[in-house]
């Protein structure tokens, strides 16, 4: 599996900017489109607040003022990066809703009250035994008429056997790099440069190592080498990544609650023994500069059960 996941990794970052052969391929080629149009009435975002990312100050910040006088930061804040766009929410959500179909891409789901969209898998430009999916995440900011956009990736292989290509597919990484050059591509979409949004994307990259997986006999935890806001929004990015779909969150009092309720099935292999469980209870506590996730069982008690164990490692492989 190691050996499967380092040479899905190795094709999946080549440059994504090369001419395209299918449509399906999107995220190869830049596409020249209008800019991003905004009310000159700036209005309050009116998704619902229960979703709103944590504010955090960002260590990279770069407004672009676009021809029509729209303005556009590249934002990030150690590993996490956003677009923050001037605008109307609804208006940047039919815009960016418009990225996907413009490019031809289908989406297997979206929820305007949780501020998400999600691409059908795609099949992978220079593999037919590998496939992507890309999730935008689009939240009010920090501040009246501000939009944050997150973008995150999925990819799945094929699994091969003895007796030849199987018809099942394991989800089985994250490409940091693939969401750098969608980000670029939005960027684009919305109205820069191709060139500029390809560079300003990339100066935000990060791979640091951030989380801790703590499993034993008695323990089943994993700890986040960042404060608690910035922890918190790790956290929503590994979901993301993972394609959970949050049912409650509560960032006051560290509670979250997710459901593998995706269309695909694919985290079905989260339960080694066969029965799937699809609600998960998450308690986030503050420990000064660190902070500690560990999964609730039916009793909102820690639960250090093996589904706990494989879930923890599955986020930290996600952060």
């Amino acid at each position: 599996m190691l050996v499967q996941r380092v040479v899905i990794l190795a094709v999946v970052t080549v440059s994504l900017f090369a001419c395209a052969a299918r449509d399906a391929a999107f995220y190869k080629h830049s596409p020249s489109v209008s800019a991003l149009e905004v009310p000159p009435d700036l209005t309050q975002p009116t998704i619902d607040d229960t979703y709103a990312i944590p504010v955090i100050s960002a260590a990279y910040s770069e407004d672009i003022v676009l021809r029509d006088g729209t303005r556009i930061s590249v934002r990030r804040d150690g590993a996490i990066r956003w677009l923050e766009v001037e605008g109307d929410i609804e208006k940047i959500w039919s815009r960016s809703r418009d990225y996907w179909l413009d490019n031809k891409i289908g989406l297997d789901w979206e929820n305007r009250s949780l501020g998400i969209m999600e691409t059908k898998w795609l099949d992978h430009y220079s593999s037919r035994f590998a496939q992507d999916k890309f999730r935008l995440r689009i939240e009010p900011g920090d501040k009246k008429g501000l939009v944050w956009l997150f973008v995150s990736h999925r990819g799945r292989q094929q699994i091969v056997n003895d007796t030849g290509i199987s018809d099942r597919w394991e989800s089985t990484f994250s490409d940091p790099e693939l969401e750098v050059e969608v980000t670029g591509l939005l960027l684009a979409f919305l109205g820069m440069e191709p060139a500029e949004a390809k560079k300003k994307a990339k100066a935000t990259a990060s791979n640091a190592n951030l989380a801790e997986l703590k499993v034993g006999k008695k323990e089943a935890a994993l700890v986040i080498h960042q404060s608690y806001d910035k922890a918190w929004a790790l956290l929503l990015r590994s979901v993301d990544r993972a394609g959970y779909i949050i049912e409650e969150r509560d960032q006051e009092t560290g509670y979250l609650k997710l459901s593998t309720g995706t269309s695909d099935g694919a985290l079905a292999a989260f339960n080694i023994f066969g029965t799937r469980q699809d609600i998960y209870e998450l308690k986030v506590e503050s420990l000064e500069a660190q902070t500690r996730i560990t999964v609730l069982d039916k009793e909102k008690q820690t639960d250090i059960g093996s589904n706990a164990k494989e879930f923890l490692k599955r986020i930290e492989n996600r952060i």
